[in-house]
């Protein structure tokens, strides 16, 4: 895994630390004041110049893509995000099973409680540079990954030397890494020195599968396009089975 940039990460130490204060603060807030925050978070990222400001900063640290693209993507995701949790329950009780006596209750988790509590830690088949990287750069983060019991096991985003959806392919060449299921397993290496203990890679290069079960990680192959829901369960079947 490439080492972060020193300042990079005492910058997202003092954004941790602020968004340790801000958990403080909202503690107990009513599902309407939860509503209210999200609300204003998001049309203050839609805020004609801090969009403006944040798509030049996306391009100017990642080297990929051009502000005016960045700039619609912003408003299209950020206007869908709050479409999605319009309504969405997530303080309280979330929902009841009657019949099965069960309630299910919210109950803050941050992400390292996550993955101290977790059977299985899955990564996602995200963009390796620019989704997943950032967020193994958080400190606490590495080291609850590095510490935990439970397997971590990862989707390959990359089916037939192509990225799924994205640019993966240009971060991947930045860093030297081969577009290939195998190229991004081997950039995430295997544990304790790397983040993985297995990788789920598609059909289509099940060729490769064999380069990274010599580097010590368990594979499976399958299909790992989520084409619809019955994929999309398929393929967590097959990742969980090899947790």
């Amino acid at each position: 895994m490439t080492v972060p940039d020193s300042d990079v990460v005492e910058s997202i130490k003092t954004l941790m630390k602020r968004a340790r204060a801000a958990q403080g603060r909202i503690d107990g807030y009513t599902q309407a004041q939860v509503d209210l925050m999200v609300s204003a978070a998001a049309w203050a990222i839609l805020e004609p110049a801090r969009n403006r400001e944040l798509a030049e900063l996306a391009v100017k640290d990642s080297g990929i893509g051009n502000a005016d693209d960045k700039f619609k993507k912003n408003f299209r995701k950020t206007l869908g995000l709050v479409r999605d949790l319009k309504g969405a329950v997530s303080v309280g009780v979330l929902r009841e099973d009657h019949a099965r006596g069960i309630t299910e209750i919210a109950r803050p988790a941050g992400v390292v409680a996550a993955i101290n509590e977790a059977d299985a830690v899955l990564v996602a088949p995200s963009n390796p540079v620019v989704s997943v990287g950032p967020i193994l750069a958080v400190q606490d983060i590495a080291s609850a990954l590095a510490n935990t019991s439970a397997p971590i096991v990862g989707v390959s985003g990359i089916i037939g030397g192509r990225p799924v959806r994205g640019m993966a392919d240009a971060g991947l060449k930045a860093l030297g890494v081969p577009t290939t299921a195998a190229g991004v397993a081997l950039h995430y290496g295997n544990r304790p020195d790397g983040l993985l203990d297995g990788w789920v890679m598609d059909n289509q290069d099940a060729a490769d599968a064999d380069v990274v079960r010599d580097a010590g990680l368990a594979v499976s192959v399958t299909n790992t396009l989520m084409s619809d829901e019955s994929a999309a369960a398929a393929l967590a079947e097959v990742t969980l089975g090899l947790a």
